[in-house]
């Protein structure tokens, strides 16, 4: 009996054997995954639907269901870069003039924003109907087109037909063999950093080497190989 259970285990997958990928910006992904202490495949699962008929169910599939977020713990080394990282790219997930967020910039006759661009827009075509009243026509295509790239300038997308968020990148982890061969793995699509953990920090912490957790927002997940 044993035998058969070394024939259809193999050496065994190992837990401590992975790989993190994850590239945006500058950051040094091989540090990360070398800093990375421990990560997850995610959970996956089926809904089901119940329908009861003379006394007895029918259980129906569902829709397929997996967390809306993954976390990593990780290292840092002394200079706290990695920290560092995370922090820019939170910032810069959250910055209103690049995103263009803001509907007005709360400036009175500010020119940024939803709304100043719009009165830009209107005041554009105003001048011109002085030289030509037939482009009045233009000012309800360009109200829609302001109010389309506003909207996807608010999710982060560089146009409707990108799909990406700019902020956003692939996340990919992989199990690994004995030999460090990639063996099975699950890309995370549209992952950015949605919260950065607590470091906790005391004069009686001697002995201890900063760490801390990461929570990424996904998308979508599949499985590669």
């Amino acid at each position: 009996m044993i035998e058969n259970l070394k024939r259809a285990m193999g050496a065994g997958a190992r837990t401590n054997k992975y790989l993190l990928e994850l590239a945006w910006g500058d950051l040094d992904s091989e540090k990360l995954n070398v800093l990375c202490k421990a990560a997850a495949l995610p959970e996956v699962k089926i809904s089901t639907v119940t329908a009861g008929y003379h006394g007895r169910h029918l259980v129906l599939r569902g829709e397929a269901e997996f967390p809306e977020t993954y976390e990593i713990t990780i290292y840092d080394d002394a200079n706290m870069s990695l920290r560092q990282f995370f922090c820019k790219w939170m910032l810069a997930i959250d910055d209103p003039g690049k995103y263009k967020t803001k509907l007005h910039d709360g400036s009175i006759g500010g020119n940024t924003g939803f709304i100043g661009q719009l009165i830009n827009d209107a005041s554009s075509v105003i001048d011109e109907i002085e030289e030509n009243l037939n482009d009045l026509k233009d000012l309800p295509g360009r109200i829609e087109q302001t109010a389309t790239d506003w909207l996807y300038g608010y999710v982060g997308m560089t146009a409707p037909s990108a799909g990406m968020m700019e902020f956003a990148a692939p996340l990919r982890i992989w199990m690994l063999d004995g030999s460090g061969n990639k063996v099975h793995g699950c890309e995370f699509e549209n992952a950015y950093p949605v919260t950065l953990g607590q470091v906790e920090l005391g004069a009686d912490k001697q002995d201890e080497v900063v760490e801390y957790s990461v929570t990424l927002a996904f998308s979508d997940f599949f499985i590669i190989k």
